[in-house]
């Protein structure tokens, strides 16, 4: 009994605070849609990660615990930074994708300039294969979002974020990345995987 208490101590001891859905993630949040909204036009989003989005993410977690920024020059790779996740981290940030299919997280955040659209209604309309996007953009605007909760680590200095733009489609980009703060303000540091089309 001793030794099960001392490993679960040890264990909150080591492991990353549970996830600071608070001030930190509202402002990270503000950033993020101030950055991809137009000045009058609010930036319509989805809430929730759905389950192929999460097992990509997962997936490339999974490739390796050591991560790194590169940039491609005269066909070669060229490693310019990295960041070895700890075991804890690994499993800490899989453990916080996991939860983000559950919509009501969303709820605690009032962040400016947003509007929420529900994913069945998003199901809905482009379910119409041939004019789905012309229905949508007619009705709801030329772009939709969805963006995950920031993941914060190593004392809030790190967040690992999830997003992905639709502006129709063949057009949109994805991105999940890990961020650095840097005097104060978040920077993208790392992507772990991303695509534009």
């Amino acid at each position: 009994m001793k030794l099960l208490l001392l490993t679960i101590f040890t264990f909150t001891l080591t492991s990353p605070k549970a996830q600071p859905y608070n001030t930190e993630a509202l402002n990270f949040l503000t950033t993020f849609v101030k950055n991809y909204s137009k000045h009058e036009t609010p930036l319509l989003y989805t809430k929730g990660l759905n389950p192929y989005t999460q097992n990509e993410i997962i997936n490339a977690l999974q490739r390796s615990l050591k991560l790194f920024s590169f940039q491609i020059t005269d066909h070669k790779v060229q490693i310019i930074d990295s960041l070895v996740l700890t075991k804890v981290e690994h499993l800490y940030i899989i453990s916080e994708i996991q939860k983000q299919s559950d919509t009501t997280l969303w709820n605690q955040f009032e962040i400016p300039n947003i509007k929420s659209i529900p994913q069945d209604t998003v199901t809905a309309i482009f379910k119409d294969r041939l004019y789905g996007w012309n229905n949508f953009s007619k009705k709801y605007g030329n772009n939709l979002y969805t963006f995950g909760i920031p993941i914060f680590f190593r004392g809030n200095q790190y967040c690992a974020f999830y997003y992905e733009k639709l502006c129709g489609y063949l057009c949109g980009e994805t991105q999940f990345a890990i961020y650095r703060k840097e005097h104060g303000t978040w920077s993208l540091w790392i992507a772990i995987y991303e695509s534009v089309s």
